[in-house]
């Protein structure tokens, strides 16, 4: 096994994970804030307030990216596969 090529396998696999869930978690981030501000400002300690706002927003952005995602993942396979020869020898 070619040690370089598993790194750069690993360094390549972390690079996609954080790109197809960063804007995830950065939509949850930003409507939690905004919840939050919203029920410190009416008093609202409601749980299922702050939970339906943001599964409906992640269910809309994976509508939105999905295709964006799917490409990346896509891209991923596609390297991992073509590498698989060098990780053997």
């Amino acid at each position: 096994m070619n040690v370089e090529v598993a790194i750069d396998l690993l360094r390549q696999l972390i690079v996609t994970a954080v790109t197809c869930v960063g804007p995830f978690l950065i939509l949850v981030m930003v409507v939690g804030i905004i919840i939050s501000l919203f029920q410190t400002i009416t008093s609202i300690q409601e749980q299922s307030l702050s939970f339906v706002p943001k599964l409906l927003g992640c269910l809309l952005l994976l509508w939105l990216l999905s295709h964006w995602l799917f490409r990346q993942l896509m891209e991923f396979t596609i390297l991992l596969l073509n590498r698989t020869s060098s990780l053997i020898k």
